[in-house]
């Protein structure tokens, strides 16, 4: 059985990056030959040259959501809503601080406009909440929400300062790349793109 403690590794708070670099494919890769066992460092950029014809990438084009909300409670003090996820009734999963303080029933406002209110308590921390307000959940996020960080990351939250480059790296519509059997999208045009169109391979659908 694994312990988290099995995990446990020295790393030097200097050695932690505070900010992306400009250009995300100059990030760093860290290539394991598996026959070997040789480490060897490359960039991202190198990775059209790891991945062989036959080869499946995954991709993950999951984003990140300004989800951390600071509030007021009615009684007076501060507290912090983290949400999780939407669920399919419209209410959020979500976490909240101080926990003794949000009992179901009681509300944190966001500003004139916006507020949620706990609806159940689920246990590890968890919340069910719902935006009352004139604000929506996602009005809400757009106004008063922040990128949560990790607790690794010393620098304040901050929007993106950089629309294109925010675009490729979240959008959806930048990971459709088109290939020899899909017409639906371009086809990226540089090595600044990670020649993607030489990594994903698209297999024509077999009919019965």
């Amino acid at each position: 059985m694994f312990r988290a403690s099995d995990f446990d590794y020295s790393l030097p708070a200097g050695q932690i990056a505070q900010h992306p670099l400009p250009d995300r494919a100059a990030s760093r890769l860290l290539v394991l030959h598996r026959v070997g066992g040789a480490i060897r460092h490359a960039q991202f950029r190198d990775i059209v040259d790891l991945v062989a014809p036959e080869d499946v990438l995954v991709l993950n084009v999951s984003r990140v959501i300004p989800a951390r909300l600071h509030g007021m409670r009615e009684a007076g003090g501060q507290a912090e809503i983290l949400l999780v996820r939407e669920l399919p009734d419209g209410t959020w999963l979500g976490m909240g601080h101080p926990g003794g303080k949000l009992k179901p029933g009681r509300r944190v406002a966001f500003g004139d406009d916006s507020a949620v209110e706990i609806v159940a308590m689920l246990g590890g921390g968890l919340r069910r909440v719902k935006f009352v307000g004139a604000l929506d959940a996602g009005a809400t996020l757009a106004k008063y929400g922040e990128m949560p960080l990790p607790p690794y990351i010393r620098r304040p939250p901050r929007g993106c300062t950089s629309p294109a480059r925010c675009w490729r790296a979240c959008r959806r519509e930048a990971l459709r790349w088109r290939c020899s059997t899909c017409t639906s999208a371009p086809r990226p045009s540089s090595r600044s793109r990670w020649r993607t169109s030489r990594i994903i391979r698209c297999t024509p659908r077999r009919t019965r």
